[in-house]
């Protein structure tokens, strides 16, 4: 029996299945492990990761449900492709001081990120932005975080940036049509039930009325949900929440892939993002089992 199909036979008022049903979960099979398990209770929630570890990782039971194994266990020959295919698109140099700063001072959270290298690499990206969206506006309206980049050295050239957006484009697509081959819901599982997410600790909601903003020219996501939870619920005293996308909808965007990186540790499926320079919409779908959960972009079916 199907996962949507299952869905569909069980009572629509239960608290579980309103969070089960949200796009973003649809092609999960982790989280259809959970919502079986609430289902058994009446107005139960399905249950969320806790936040009780320094480093924040993927479940083990999202990793083996969901075959996210799959990209560690072929890590080793991602990380050759990527070198491969960038060889003679960036220097040597360029290269492997690129890898370096996201496999281990990207990595390291945001005691590093705010400064040296991180930092050079975010200016990387503005000067990047700022080409391709020409004289219409600045690159810098494009995130929320205002920090003023202009004396900062760019890590990398504008054409790298181009080529290690273009690399992780042509490689995602390889290998997350190789991963879904693996996945439990292989014959359901379309390209729009593919979601990246990113969890963050909020002041309040967030302004649903504008288009969605990045926090900063490189945005930390997950193919997991997990992980994103856990990031979600780091600070206390502020309100947990999950922004979800479409994967499609990072296309072009995305300048990393932890499998990809060598030397990064893969435990966080983390994708690095950087901003749209298009004005996406984001729309409210309400709190699940303590988390406001949000969506970018989504189609009009994806609303309710």
């Amino acid at each position: 029996m199907s996962y949507k199909y299952r869905l569909k036979i069980m009572d629509d008022h239960h608290v579980a299945l309103e969070t089960a049903i949200l796009p973003q979960y649809q092609g999960s099979a982790a989280f259809m492990e959970r919502f079986l398990v609430a289902a058994h209770e009446e107005g139960a929630a399905i249950e969320r990761s806790v936040n009780n570890e320094k480093i924040k990782l993927v479940d083990r039971s999202e990793l083996d449900a969901d075959v996210f194994t799959y990209f560690d266990e072929n890590k080793a020959a991602f990380r050759t492709e990527f070198t491969n295919e960038l060889e003679g698109r960036l220097s040597p140099e360029q290269f492997d001081e690129f890898c370096e700063v996201i496999a281990s001072e990207w990595f390291d959270g945001k005691r590093l990120r705010e400064h040296g290298r991180p930092r050079r690499l975010k200016r990387s990206v503005h000067d990047y932005l700022q080409k391709i969206i020409g004289n219409s506006f600045t690159a810098d309206h494009l995130v929320k975080v205002k920090d003023d980049l202009a004396n900062v050295v760019p890590l990398i050239s504008v054409e790298a940036v181009a080529a290690i957006l273009t690399v992780n484009d042509q490689m995602i697509f390889r290998h997350i049509e190789e991963w879904k081959r693996n996945h439990p819901n292989y014959d359901n599982l379309s390209n729009s039930d593919i979601f990246l997410r990113r969890g963050l600790s909020l002041d309040g909601k967030l302004d649903t009325s504008s288009p969605y903003c990045e926090w900063d020219f490189v945005n930390s996501y997950s193919i997991a949900f997990s992980a994103p939870e856990k990031f979600s619920q780091m600070m206390k005293g502020k309100t947990p929440a999950i922004v979800n996308a479409e994967l499609a909808l990072f296309d072009g965007r995305i300048l990393f892939f932890s499998p990809f990186i060598p030397g990064m540790d893969v435990g966080q499926l983390e994708f690095g993002v950087i901003p749209s320079e298009k004005r996406l919409s984001i729309h409210a779908q309400g709190i699940h089992g303590g988390i406001l959960e949000y969506i970018i972009d989504p189609a009009p079916f994806q609303r309710g």
